[in-house]
């Protein structure tokens, strides 16, 4: 006697073929809980379970009050690479965008000891980074004022224009990027982060920060950002005997056995 396949199964294995197929794309909104309960004879609690299986897949994401709708690919970002989000976004084939959440311009923050005496004046942006109308990562620039202001890093230009690159206008006006320290961690979103990017409060994303340095070794960015964690992957090459790049991991919390 052969074993049914689980109504949520079936249900799973139909909208992943109907994405495959392109019958829905990324964006798309998903019908109602009642829409598919009528479609496929189902009860709720099969169709609960379905959409639960999808979106510890990545294939959806639900948003509280809006509905679930298929998600966009992940970006693949493969490490070491020195990009920005502009740049990440358009290898992976999406739409970049950018929303200015606050900015303010002073000499007295805390991240200020990252750059030089002359660039201690910072102009501080948070931006909200999508792809399309889709939410991604959240990005805290800490930028030289004096620098932002010549290559037109500024809130008004930025909301003008949603797809501009950071990276992009320093490389125009001459401030050519050698190298960046970037410390990556996972963590929980705050409400704050989860309100932006639409996932549920202490929802898992990936973190990170940046400094980001010329071919004169000057310091021309730091950056804080935080990234929905279904959002992107990371991949990086790794050599046993110590050829390519020195890439390392620490875990700070674990103590070492006695």
């Amino acid at each position: 006697m052969k074993n049914e396949v689980p109504m949520y199964r079936v249900l799973f294995k139909r909208i992943t073929q109907m994405i495959k197929e392109q019958e829905l794309s990324p964006g798309d909104r998903l019908p109602t809980e009642r829409e598919l309960m009528d479609e496929f004879g189902v009860s709720r609690a099969t169709v609960v379970r379905a959409m639960t299986e999808l979106e510890n897949s990545s294939v959806v994401k639900r948003i509280q009050g809006k509905g679930t709708f298929v998600s966009g690919e992940k970006l693949n970002l493969h490490l070491p690479g020195l990009t920005g989000f502009s740049e990440d976004l358009i290898m992976s084939s999406g739409q970049p965008r950018t929303k200015v959440v606050s900015y303010e311009i002073g000499s007295e923050m805390r991240e200020s000891k990252y750059f030089s005496e002359e660039d201690r004046e910072l102009i501080y942006i948070v931006r909200l980074r999508l792809s399309g109308e889709d939410p991604i990562g959240i990005n805290y620039n800490y930028v030289p004022y004096i620098i932002a202001k010549t290559i037109g890093f500024l809130p008004e230009n930025i909301d003008a224009n949603p797809s501009t690159s950071l990276y992009r206008l320093l490389d125009e006006y001459g401030y050519q990027l050698d190298y960046a320290d970037q410390f990556l961690e996972a963590k929980a979103a705050t409400r704050t982060e989860a309100k932006l990017l639409n996932i549920p409060p202490g929802a898992p994303v990936m973190s990170y920060e940046r400094v980001t340095h010329t071919t004169t070794g000057r310091v021309v960015e730091f950056v804080r950002a935080t990234i929905a964690g279904n959002a992107y992957r990371y991949s990086i090459r790794l050599y046993r005997n110590g050829s390519g790049n020195q890439i390392g991991g620490k875990f700070p919390n674990l103590r070492k056995k006695e």
